[in-house]
């Protein structure tokens, strides 16, 4: 029921009207007593128990929970209840440092060899970020907005540089070319970065007093850059050990080795040897025997059989008359 929103008149209609007086709704109570010949109406709210818990304030620093006042009320809007939910925080890093670095501390950090976690272990720890070594940087910041920590890579501690020819080199002797010469720390950084020249020796070719127009041999003296040719006459040299004589009669050709075509020489000479050998064998074989012829003999026939002449004689016979 909705109170009016204006003054409201009600008025007797009889000489012993009679005037009802109810309760708005359940929050309203309404109560009549006659005390000492005084009649009289008490209008009142209704009175609930209210159950309610202590609450006590306390900073959340160091404690790890704080507490929620917790109220309930009726469809009027009147309290009915009021009590204390606890809520506790976990273990949490509150405060993040940033450990000064150190420009001396060049010892290696390696790497865990597994997965490491590291917990709070305080409702308000502090969580440290420390330098391994002096190749890592560690910067913390913060403004009304942002905190930050920044982890980095420390500078080179050389100024950054280019040493060696800037381009492809083909040296030749008596030239000189660059070669860089870098220096690294036990971290594998360059630490040092510049370039040497280096210069190809010039060789002095001189030949013995030998005047020979084969060169031999040679001998390089490193101490002067010389070198110096051994020399011999093409006919005072001597053939190697894997010389041998050829096999078949086939011709020198322009890609043999020096002892090749000799062996082939030799082998058309021993070959040459050996035919003539056979001519003078059959020019021998047509000697003719000296045949006699006496008296009263004569020569009957000559007959030839492979160039080799055969003569034969007879008797004479005559005839007296």
């Amino acid at each position: 029921m909705t109170p009016s929103a204006s003054n409201e008149y009600i008025s007797a209609n009889s000489t012993f009207d009679t005037l009802h007086i109810d309760s708005f709704h359940r929050w309203i109570r309404i109560k009549v007593d006659s005390v000492n010949n005084v009649n009289k109406v008490t209008i009142a709210h209704e009175l609930h128990d209210i159950t309610t818990t202590a609450k006590s304030d306390s900073a959340l620093d160091g404690i790890g929970y704080f507490t929620v006042q917790d109220i309930a009320y009726d469809d009027a809007g009147h309290l009915t209840a009021v009590q204390n939910h606890k809520y506790t925080l976990p273990y949490s890093f509150r405060n993040i440092v940033a450990k000064a670095v150190s420009s001396t501390n060049t010892s290696v950090t390696t790497n865990t060899n597994s997965d490491t976690t590291i917990s709070a272990d305080a409702y308000n720890d502090t969580l440290s970020f420390v330098q391994g070594n002096a190749w890592i940087t560690v910067n913390a910041s913060q403004d009304s907005n942002t905190q930050l920590v920044t982890l980095g890579h420390a500078g080179a501690q050389t100024a950054t540089n280019t040493v060696g020819d800037s381009a492809a080199q083909t040296p030749t002797f008596n030239s000189t070319f660059k070669v860089p010469y870098i220096g690294i720390d036990n971290a594998g950084h360059v630490s040092t970065l510049s370039a040497h020249n280096v210069t190809i020796p010039g060789i002095t070719v001189t030949n013995d007093t030998a005047g020979g127009n084969v060169i031999t041999g040679g001998l390089f003296t490193n101490n002067t850059n010389t070198l110096t040719l051994n020399t011999a006459k093409l006919g005072s040299l001597t053939l190697s050990s894997t010389y041998t004589t050829g096999t078949a009669a086939a011709a020198i050709a322009a890609t043999d080795t020096l002892n090749s075509a000799l062996g082939k020489l030799e082998w058309k000479a021993d070959d040459a040897r050996t035919r003539i050998s056979s001519v003078e064998s059959a020019i021998e074989g047509l000697d003719l025997t000296a045949l006699s012829v006496g008296a009263g003999e004569t020569i009957s026939s000559i007959s030839q059989t492979n160039g080799q002449l055969a003569v034969s004689k007879q008797n004479i016979s005559i005839t007296t008359s």
